[in-house]
């Protein structure tokens, strides 16, 4: 810079900066901008960037590889129409949906939307979203960083699918399933499992335990099946009282096991048998059995039930005084042991044999001498019954001591 001194002659100023902290500065920056430039063409996973249209103006190698267009084939070009389809498959106008990105993009931070490449194929990316403001803060743009999911989007809708049928199949069954977490909580539960308890499906999915459906009495021990489960990872049938919403009651059977995710027991199964009908059938049973013995105590003719082989398994008391031989001790011992003489056991044996086959009708007389050595001579009939193969199970033999008989009828 030219200038006059003080003593009159004439030069020049030179001022000298000292740059180089900026120059560093400038150095680093575009170093840094060079690494960015390079991570971004490098990465795997799909950067784009868009104006406030949703027209492309960035699109790095990754992305035009993996969607099959060059750089000049896509900058300038609309996201929709291009990798975008305005139609998704699941029906979503995808048009709208660019529209709200590039308006909202705060409200799309994270998005999984259907995309489509230039050979036409479907293919899912979950998107990363970030606003592009410019120096004066308005909105111009947005950064997209993207990651191929389709295989593990048709991974889940596999998964989907496949519990979807579950769900199906399991409520054709005609008997209560369900499954319940480590607290005991709910978490499903078929058709008949909501019609069996009278609950509704939106009752089991508000926090319904396996202890709200089972009668109080019964709680502490369902507890306790339900721990040694979930630690002993053993298979349970345990039988209870349910506890239906309406308050009634029913016995109930449940065969339990526990659920492993990862090798980890975290849930449990369990299939419900209402023992209703079953009980009902039992009580009737055993009032009928009741009813059968006290005729047998009360008739005056001896009955006794054989198996197959001729062992006794069923003595009535008329027996027992004829005998002089207790029910519990009789029970098991041969027929001809007890009621034939020694040397006549051999063609009781045959005889029996062929009552079984229907060779003999099953009537006769035999001589009897009780162990006080009292002689009887009684009249036997036999009936067999076979089970449900028309196998022999078991013979009905009644007797009648003709001598006892007749000084009962003598006046």
């Amino acid at each position: 810079m030219p200038t006059v001194f003080e003593s009159g002659e004439q030069g020049y100023v030179v001022v000298l900066v000292d740059i180089t902290r900026r120059k560093h500065a400038e150095i680093a920056l575009q170093e840094s901008e060079k690494q960015y430039r390079e991570l971004v063409e490098h990465a795997n996973s799909v950067i784009l960037k868009m104006d406030s249209l949703g027209n492309i103006t960035f699109f790095n190698d990754f992305a035009q590889r993996f969607f099959g267009y060059t750089s000049e084939e896509i900058i300038g070009r609309n996201v929709v129409g291009t990798i975008v389809p305005e139609t998704e498959s699941s029906g979503r106008d995808m048009r709208r949906i660019i529209r709200d990105v590039c308006a909202n993009p705060e409200a799309y931070i994270n998005n999984e939307n259907e995309n489509v490449t230039k050979d036409g194929r479907r293919v899912w990316i979950q998107w990363t979203n970030r606003g592009i403001v410019d120096e004066d803060g308005l909105a111009v743009g947005v950064l997209s960083i993207g990651n191929d999911i389709t295989e593990q989007k048709r991974v889940q809708e596999a998964l989907e699918a496949s519990e979807k049928r579950f769900r199906e199949l399991v409520d054709l069954l005609p008997k209560p399933v369900f499954e319940a977490d480590a607290n005991g909580t709910i978490t499903f539960g078929n058709r008949m499992a909501y019609e069996c308890f009278a609950y509704t499906a939106g009752d089991f999915f508000e926090g319904l335990t396996i202890l709200d459906v089972i009668a109080p009495e019964d709680r502490q021990r369902a507890r306790a099946d339900i721990q040694r489960i979930l630690t002993g990872g053993g298979k349970s049938r345990q039988k209870f009282t349910a506890l239906r919403k309406d308050g009634t009651t029913f016995p109930f059977m449940v065969y339990a096991s526990p659920i492993r995710t990862n090798g980890d027991i975290t849930d449990v199964r369990g299939v419900v048998f209402d023992l209703s009908e079953r009980k009902m059938a039992e009580d009737a049973l055993t009032a009928e059995r009741d009813l059968i013995g006290a005729v047998l105590e009360t008739v005056r003719n001896m009955v006794i039930v054989l198996d197959c082989e001729g062992r006794i398994v069923r003595f009535n008391r008329a027996a027992e005084e004829m005998a002089r031989v207790p029910e519990a001790e009789a029970r098991g011992m041969l027929f001809w042991d007890l009621f034939v003489q020694k040397e006549d056991s051999d063609a009781m044996r045959e005889l029996f044999d062929q009552y079984i086959t229907g060779k003999h009708p099953g009537k006769g007389n035999i001589r009897y001498v009780d162990r006080d050595g009292e002689a009887h001579v009684v009249q036997w009939s036999n009936t067999v019954l076979h089970d449900e193969y028309g196998v022999v199970s078991h013979v009905i033999v009644t007797g009648l001591d003709i001598a006892q008989a007749g000084q009962e009828e003598d006046p």
